[in-house]
């Protein structure tokens, strides 16, 4: 079973993601985090598979959450739900170590299987490190995903 460490500022929020996680295999919250301190320890000991940080009501409790968990938690797969997806909020995310940026009002029913297959390590994210022989062992196989920026590109067959 794979590890969630879920960090928040509002308790309100949890309802919703334990439902999500319904929809998730082998994922299950091992710990809820206060993001209006520092958790850098608990991160430490815990050595969670996915971090995902809710939007606070501070903006740089988030991103500072996400520093944290970058440096503590450097193998964690680590998701900002945010409320702000405007491009400037974006870049800041990925600044900070965020590997993925989900809108927070994402359906449950959606969220769930995204947080399963971003954990389970079947969706390559470019930020993330390679997997170890043991952790690709243990992960279904790959989907590869590739963007194109370009729309042309699929008229060539440029795309994946």
């Amino acid at each position: 079973m794979l590890s969630m460490v879920v960090i928040a500022d509002d308790a309100t929020s949890l309802p919703r993601l334990r439902m999500a996680l319904r929809h998730a295999a082998a994922l299950r919250i091992v710990s809820t985090l206060d993001g209006r301190r520092p958790v850098g320890e608990h991160l430490s000991a815990i050595a969670p598979d996915l971090v995902l940080v809710d939007h606070m009501c501070q903006r740089m409790n988030s991103l500072a959450r996400l520093r944290e968990a970058n440096e503590h938690a450097p193998a964690a797969i680590r998701l900002l739900l945010a409320e702000r997806r405007d491009d400037a909020s974006v870049a800041d995310a990925f600044e900070a170590g965020a590997h993925a940026v989900v809108d927070s009002n994402m359906q449950a029913s959606a969220l769930g299987p995204l947080l399963g297959e971003l954990a389970g390590g079947r969706l390559l994210l470019t930020a993330r490190r390679p997997m170890t022989g043991a952790q690709y062992e243990r992960a279904a196989p790959e989907t590869h995903l590739r963007v194109v920026a370009d729309q042309q590109a699929r008229g060539t067959g440029a795309s994946a």
